[in-house]
């Protein structure tokens, strides 16, 4: 009986064991599945907010301000236009012994800002959802504004799905640019 009763107990340990060895198993690998697709979301964040920094950087170089309107830069991305230009200067030597540079730009021709911009690195990206975020249905936070210093850009993901760049989380939530201060540095580059 004795014999009997101390092998019941051990087979009930053993599943015991058995039980408690799965679901370790499973919850250690439910924590890293979880690391692995924020760091995939993360990732494709970054791509975008990238993607929309160039975007931006261009609107600057052909208004002198940045947009926080999706729709204009989408327009722009779309129809806008790079000229391509020469320049010459020729120095003049004048009669009274100094000299002036007469400059002459000549437009050879355009280039697309969508060619110019994505076609190499983003082959795949949709310009119709470029404000959107890769994880939510809902739009990257943006703000633009021109101050004495300059024009301000920040562009934010308005819906971090880590939960250390939550509200609250020790981390802030990814974003490039700044409202206080002309840049375009991503927060997720040193």
């Amino acid at each position: 009986m004795k014999k009997n009763l101390k092998s019941i107990i051990a087979v009930v340990l053993l599943v015991i064991s058995g039980v408690l060895a799965v679901f370790l198993y499973v919850r250690i690998k439910d924590k890293n599945d979880e690391k692995v697709q924020i760091a995939q979301v993360e990732d494709e964040v970054m791509n975008k907010l990238i993607a929309i920094r160039r975007a931006e950087v261009a609107y600057f170089s052909a208004y002198n301000q940045y947009t926080d309107n999706w729709d204009s830069l989408k327009t722009f991305i779309n129809t806008g236009k790079f000229y391509l230009t020469e320049r010459k200067e020729t120095i003049v030597q004048k009669p009274s012994g100094g000299d002036s540079v007469v400059v002459q730009i000549d437009t050879l021709g355009f280039k697309s800002v969508k060619d110019s911009l994505f076609v190499k690195d983003y082959p795949n990206l949709n310009i119709a959802t470029i404000n959107k975020l890769p994880h939510a249905d809902t739009s990257f936070n943006i703000y633009a504004a021109v101050f004495d210093e300059g024009a301000v850009i920040e562009v934010e993901d308005s819906k971090p799905i880590n939960p250390a760049r939550q509200k609250g989380g020790q981390y802030k939530p990814l974003k490039f640019g700044s409202q206080n201060a002309p840049s375009t540095k991503g927060n997720w580059e040193k």
